[in-house]
């Protein structure tokens, strides 16, 4: 069943309802978990299980070892669950919002860097939300490709870069014959130093660039 709603990067949040005699079951299939993997986020932490669980359990909603979120009701109640329902997904994207530092102001940054990317190279397609699939086999989404460069923007934050440097882990041993390259954009204007640690903890997987060089090359047209 699809909803109105999503994900801040737009993915639809979807369920499914199951027949399970004398009940209804509303469940997710481990979409919104798979997701947040996917986002660079490691939700199948025991830490992050029990705090995904406190965020949904007000609305009614259990999540199960295997990462579904999963409601069962009378059918009848379907028209009060699936409302309760989409209420827990949403504090589930809530939650991702809040572990990636401001999903709000990374969205925001990432438009803001597009601009300067198509600026930079102009000649370059640029390919929004490119997905590649890590060692574990779940895939993970990035902010852009660029040639043949996955490109992620991140804001100078500690969760931001933990959630980050898993995803590359996964991403860059998933045994391919070739690693993809990846670059990653940080925001170094408001807060260099915070950056500059940051960037060097990237830069043993990835390559870190601030978002000030960026600014740089564009306003100099060097490549």
């Amino acid at each position: 069943m699809g909803t109105p709603f999503s994900f801040d990067d737009g993915t639809a949040i979807c369920l499914y309802v199951i027949n399970r005699a004398p009940l209804v079951e509303i469940n997710d299939e481990a979409l919104a978990l798979h997701h947040l993997s996917g986002m660079g986020l490691d939700p199948w932490n025991p830490r992050r299980m029990t705090a995904l669980r406190e965020r949904i359990h007000p609305f009614g909603v259990t999540l199960c070892n295997n990462g579904a979120l999963s409601l069962l009701t009378q059918e009848t109640q379907l028209g009060w669950h699936v409302p309760r329902f989409i209420s827990a997904e949403l504090a589930v994207a809530q939650w991702a919002r809040e572990q990636m530092g401001g999903t709000e102001e990374s969205r925001n940054l990432a438009e803001e860097v597009e601009m300067y990317l198509r600026a930079w190279r102009p000649h370059a397609d640029l390919i929004r939300h490119p997905r590649q699939r890590g060692i574990s086999g779940h895939e993970h989404q990035f902010d852009f490709l660029q040639n043949d460069e996955l490109i992620d923007v991140i804001t100078p934050h500690h969760n931001a870069t933990g959630g980050l440097m898993r995803k590359l882990v996964d991403v860059l041993n998933a045994g391919d014959e070739s690693a993809p390259k990846v670059r990653v954009i940080v925001d170094d204007r408001t807060d260099p130093a915070r950056a500059g640690i940051e960037m060097q903890i990237i830069a043993s997987l990835a390559k870190a660039m601030p978002l000030s060089k960026l600014l740089d090359r564009v306003h100099s047209g060097s490549a």
